[in-house]
């Protein structure tokens, strides 16, 4: 099947904001992002293409650049509810990736793990969260779950990244095969 890649009238942020949520629902996340700035900077009032393009930036793990744009959605339409909740969804997901480095850092796996397990729900494209996640299921000896995670829970793209091959490696090491 040939795709045919329509070329857009330049002033028209509507079609750039739509032809970006097509992108996104294609799995096209670079190609989502570029039409979502593009419709941003004609019209820097797009709610939706402001909403779409922090929901990129949460995936990949860009919470503070998402949260500027959610809260410029708060500032365009005050009495909207749902950019306020978006805004308090966004504030507890910074409350809880910090509450995550804080525990990496103590070392402290048990209290780790299910942080990091939510945040791998809610930031599906973060691969150093991905990281962390397994690191705490081998922490806490979790080997067949980190095995799991590793072989269904990442991408084609992350399974050829160095530090992904090595927790791999080490989950085939603490199994003994």
């Amino acid at each position: 099947m040939k795709c045919l890649y329509l070329e857009l009238e330049p002033n028209q942020d509507i079609l750039f904001s739509n032809r970006g949520l097509c992108h996104l629902n294609l799995g096209k996340n670079s190609n989502a992002i570029n039409d979502l700035n593009k419709a941003i900077s004609i019209n820097p009032r797009n709610i939706k293409a402001l909403k779409r393009l922090s929901h990129i930036l949460i995936s990949q793990g860009n919470i503070n650049e998402a949260e500027i744009y959610l809260r410029r959605c708060t500032e365009y339409e005050p009495i909207e509810e749902s950019h306020k909740s978006d805004v308090i969804l966004i504030n507890s997901l910074i409350k809880e990736f910090e509450e995550m480095n804080r525990l990496k850092t103590q070392k402290n796996y048990k209290l780790l793990e299910p942080i990091a397990a939510n945040l791998v729900k809610k930031l599906t494209m973060h691969s150093p969260t991905k990281i962390v996640y397994v690191e705490s299921l081998l922490n806490n000896c979790k080997i067949k779950e980190a095995s799991d995670f590793l072989k269904n829970g990442i991408s084609d793209d992350e399974k050829r990244m160095e530090e992904f091959m090595y927790l791999k490696c080490l989950c085939h090491y603490y199994d003994g095969k």
